[in-house]
């Protein structure tokens, strides 16, 4: 038998109490309860189960002659197949109808006295046949199924249900309507006469039908299910000190000024102790991360803290790298016997160093002028300028200064109060050193390099072995030995002062040294590698700006040569033709003079005499 309800003022009559003593009862959750539109506070009203009021009360109740036999009010079948507002419809009318049937009233009269008593008005007609049907069919009479609203895959096609949901089930997260619109002119074409269900049946069975976890892969992608879904809190009081460290790399939220003037977001490599949550080492680089800066990290964990049993990754490709492969021989881990757990792919949560990142950020990132933001859209104003504009800004710190930083911060993290979970107050480094339970494991430091070292293989030639740009070479002839032959070259990225050679069967052959060396400070790998890249620079730039070579170079230079001896001929001729015509004509005023000589000297004779 299904469950009956009756209303607040039924109650209070069968109860023989007043209806605020129902309602008082009500508010201290003495009965079961269902609301349904109607007169009341907020267009609610309560209705009663009959089976959690006293036995004496139900019998009282099922003994009145003019109440209906018990009410089937909703079973599983109706409850799945009708939408909430269909139900509550039904509900407002099944209610009217036992008012009604309660007011021993004729129907017409009911209807005059009290349709504006509830929440709708109503008329006689209606309520003549909302009657009918519940008399014929019971709580589903009074159900509206018009216009195919209903909660069922019965009002839509499953073709054409189909058709939008794979629409709207998609990474460009197209809107509802968008794929309704689309479904409908593609059915309306194709099936002219097919009746279509309306946008809000769509919508109610998108709703109530399609989990939400369904859409939030299909729609958002795998990250964003991950990051859902439920997961569990670990519980770290079974833990000690170097029990499990959990490494992880984070892109900081600060612009910094490179040795080159190059701005960049630096990249930052962390191990902290799952126990305590200190920070037991961190790099801060301008590189992005990969196997070599993880080892690195790790040897500078182990050189202060002492080995871990095990460490605690993601599923990056730097981080299950053939390098840190526990199963290689080769590797420092299976070298050092550290296990390895790896996080769950694309859970964030997983991964307790991103909150440390978090808290990073917000305590240490925003202390700097060029803090950008972990969203290029809600960048501060004065950091939205183009790349050339934040190069031209000298407010912009380098990356030395942030690593320098970087490091002060992070010993005042690691002695900071904590509060979080088992954390109780204490700081990072009370819970470390009052974590430790079995003696620390510690390895030799030059050990501890060539295992964390990165390994190249090389030919060794005349002068030793060349790496990055750079020759190589033992001073006490031990490579001598192996010329011509390939040796395993291992070196530490951040100081290329020397490397160790090892032959191919992993026998230790020698120490080397570089030819050229660095007359302020120790050499790294950046900065071979930086350097063998403004030498490529260099060249690039010699090859773009290569003059072209010219066919007619000869004849061009040659060809000035010739016309410039002609031009020089030439003007030797007018010089030497000009002196010629200068001699002839002062050869003939000489005659001229000579011809009139006579009659000049006796005109001179004549004017001293005073006759002229």
């Amino acid at each position: 038998m299904e469950k009956v309800y009756i209303t607040v003022k039924d109650a209070a009559v069968i109860l023989n109490i007043k209806e605020n003593s129902v309602q008082r009862n009500i508010q201290r959750g003495r009965y079961e309860l269902i609301t349904i539109p109607g007169k009341g506070r907020g267009g609610k009203q309560y209705l009663i189960a009959l089976d959690s009021l006293p036995k004496k009360a139900q019998e009282r109740y099922r003994n009145q002659n003019r109440i209906p036999d018990p009410i089937e009010i909703f079973s599983e079948e109706i409850m799945r197949k009708y939408t909430i507002e269909q139900r509550n419809k039904a509900l407002y009318k099944f209610n009217v109808i036992c008012e009604y049937l309660r007011s021993g009233m004729n129907m017409q009269t009911f209807v005059k006295e009290h349709s504006n008593d509830f929440s709708k008005s109503f008329t006689y007609r209606q309520l003549n046949y909302w009657e009918k049907q519940y008399a014929e069919h019971g709580i589903e009479g009074l159900i509206d199924k018009r216009g195919g609203a209903t909660a069922g895959n019965d009002c839509i096609p499953p073709e054409m249900w189909d058709m939008f949901y794979s629409l709207y089930m998609q990474p460009q997260k197209r809107s509802a309507q968008l794929c309704y619109d689309k479904t409908k002119k593609y059915f309306q074409n194709q099936l002219p006469n097919m009746k279509i269900p309306s946008y809000p049946t769509f919508t109610r069975k998108l709703r109530e039908d399609v989990p939400e976890y369904a859409k939030i892969r299909y729609r958002d992608g795998k990250k964003a299910l991950a990051d859902k879904m439920p997961y569990m809190e670990r519980d770290k009081t079974g833990l000690h000190t170097n029990q499990i460290w959990i490494s992880d790399h984070h892109r900081a939220d600060v612009f910094v000024r490179t040795k080159m003037g190059k701005i960049i977001r630096p990249w930052i490599t962390v191990f902290t102790d799952a126990k305590s949550t200190k920070v037991v080492a961190c790099i801060a680089r301008e590189s992005a991360p990969n196997a070599t800066v993880i080892k690195q990290a790790l040897r500078i964990g182990i050189a202060e803290y002492g080995i871990p049993e095990e460490i605690y990754t993601d599923n990056g490709k730097d981080y299950i790298s053939k390098e840190l492969d526990p199963e290689n021989p080769e590797s420092v881990l299976n070298l050092l016997k550290i296990n390895v757990i790896h996080a769950l792919p694309y859970h964030g949560q997983a991964k307790p160093v991103e909150r440390f990142f978090n808290t990073l950020e917000s305590r240490f990132g925003t202390l700097f002028y060029s803090y950008a933001g972990h969203d290029a859209r809600k960048r501060p104003e004065h950091m939205k300028k183009t790349e050339k504009q934040l190069e031209k800004d000298e407010n912009i710190p380098t990356l030395e200064f942030y690593q320098e930083q970087l490091e002060n911060y992070l010993k005042e993290y690691n002695a900071s109060p904590h509060f979080g979970k088992d954390m109780n107050g204490r700081t990072p480094d009370e819970v470390y050193y009052g974590s430790i339970v079995t003696e620390i494991k510690t390895v030799d430091a030059d050990a501890l390099r060539i295992l964390c070292g990165k390994r190249e293989e090389r030919k060794v030639n005349n002068s030793g072995v060349t790496l990055f740009c750079n020759t190589f070479t033992s001073y006490e002839g031990e490579l001598l030995n192996y010329l011509n032959r390939k040796v395993s070259v291992i070196y530490d990225p951040l100081d290329m002062e020397r490397v160790y050679i090892y032959s191919l069967d992993g026998r230790f052959i020698c120490q080397a040294f570089p030819k050229i060396r660095s007359p302020f400070r120790g050499v790294n790998e950046e900065d071979y590698i930086r350097a063998g890249k403004m030498r490529k620079k260099a060249l690039k730039v010699t090859r773009e700006w290569k003059p072209k070579k010219l066919k007619n170079e000869s004849e061009i230079l040659f060809g000035n040569i010739t016309e410039e001896h002609q031009y020089q001929m030439k003007h030797k001729q007018e010089i030497e033709n000009e002196t010629i015509i200068e001699a002839k004509k002062a050869v003939s005023d000489r005659r001229i003079e000579e011809k009139f000589n006579p009659f000049v000297e006796l005109f001179d004779i004549e004017h001293k005499k005073g006759v002229i």
